[in-house]
């Protein structure tokens, strides 16, 4: 008997058993729509469909499903402001579900067990994206770009990548965290070029001639009051 995880559950003995659909004139039709907290994520999160994986105790699968958009779970699930937690219809009869913590969970199982990122190499005749920046943006983008089939070229103007990451507390962010999933961020194929800072050691004009595209994530590189 199957289990309908994906916004509705189904134990065995219940309406399942009987196949109704058969010799009514009319059948139900379900319509999926986006769930409060996905449309809540600023990141597009769905956290709907990842948390059906883990109810069907598939914790990879449910990786899978996360990354698929956001490919810095184990940083986003300590740092983010989760307001997928806000948006919660759970949170109408008692609490919110804790999806900030699963994000947390599946990003931290996923390196400890060393899962790789499903993302297939790209072709070398494949056009070729320069992005500056090697912050969250400038990974996620080089990120989504292989799993479209782009080969992908991160500038970093320091020797280290994730940017403003290290200016996060330790204690909320722990330096070594960051070093583990950045780094399998950046083994799943794109070309990381440290100590490139444009305007100095790289210039716009030359980036576009190189490269079939240009992709711009800096970072204001600049402190903000509190």
């Amino acid at each position: 008997m199957p289990e309908l995880t994906r916004g509705c559950y189904s134990p065995p003995g219940t309406t399942l058993d009987y196949h109704t659909g058969t010799w009514r004139t009319q059948r139900p039709e379900h319509k999926h729509l986006s769930a409060p907290c996905h449309g809540a994520c600023p990141a597009g999160e769905d956290p709907q469909r990842y948390i059906a994986r883990l109810d069907e105790g598939n914790a990879r699968a449910a990786w899978e499903e996360l990354v698929s958009v956001n490919p810095l779970p184990a940083i986003t699930g300590r740092v983010c402001h989760h307001p997928c937690e806000s948006g919660c219809n759970r949170a109408q009869y008692d609490s919110p579900i804790a999806i900030h913590s699963i994000e947390r969970y599946l990003g931290d199982h996923a390196i400890a067990h060393d899962w790789p990122y499903p993302v297939s190499k790209p072709a070398a005749a494949a056009p070729r994206v320069a992005v500056v920046g090697a912050g969250p943006a400038g990974l996620a983008a080089a990120y989504h770009l292989l799993r479209l089939g782009y080969n992908a070229t991160v500038f970093s103007a320091v020797s280290e990548a994730g940017g403003t990451l290290h200016a996060i507390p330790g204690y909320r962010l722990p330096r070594e965290l960051i070093a583990a999933e950045v780094g399998r961020v950046i083994a799943t194929g794109m070309d990381f070029q440290p100590n490139q800072r444009l305007g100095r050691d790289i210039y716009l004009d030359d980036l576009q001639d190189e490269f079939s595209a240009v992709f711009l994530a800096p970072g204001t590189q600049m402190g903000r009051d509190w």
